[in-house]
């Protein structure tokens, strides 16, 4: 059988079976339709899980006192605490440290004229927004003279200027 003869009765097939060939037709294209999105549905999951991973570090190591181990019978005011000294030394004796700070959290209620917002407020040390990949999107981040001069600045997140200052420029106030 040549080609000739071939097509020539797949054409007459065709015609004859037209519901056939539709369905056919039809369940290659969903088949292939369904195909491409699975892979871009997964390929989009990881990209996003990448990115939600990204700020993420294996290097970043968090020291806290662990409290319940002190028992109840201790007076937390008299507990040493670590200070920028301390921070200091500890990088002049290290080699493999490319950074460090201090910080100390509490919850708190803080309001802007009439407007009151129940707040984490964290106190750190130089050096918090580079180590915790955080980006200031208005304004500026804490100088080394707000540190050295113990001025009472603050940064606070997209969420709570909006909620305090509905919209209006936050920065300086």
């Amino acid at each position: 059988m040549n080609i000739k003869e071939t097509f020539h009765i797949v054409f007459i097939n065709m015609v004859e079976n037209k519901f056939r060939l539709i369905l056919t037709s039809l369940g290659i294209i969903v088949g292939t339709v369904t195909i491409v999105l699975v892979i871009a549905i997964g390929q989009g999951g990881e990209k996003q899980a990448a990115q939600q991973f990204s700020d993420l570090s294996a290097d970043t190591i968090y020291i806290n006192l662990n409290y319940s181990a002190l028992g109840m019978d201790v007076d937390f005011s008299k507990i040493e605490h670590l200070t920028p000294e301390n921070i200091n030394q500890v990088m002049e004796e290290t080699t493999t440290l490319s950074g460090m700070y201090l910080r100390v959290s509490t919850f708190k209620e803080i309001s802007y004229k009439q407007t009151k917002e129940n707040a984490s407020i964290l106190g750190v040390t130089q050096g918090y927004t580079q180590i915790s990949s955080l980006i200031v999107e208005s304004g500026a981040d804490f100088s080394e003279q707000d540190f050295e001069n113990g001025e009472r600045v603050a940064v606070i997140g997209g969420k709570l200027s909006e909620k305090l200052f509905s919209g209006e420029e936050a920065v300086g106030k």
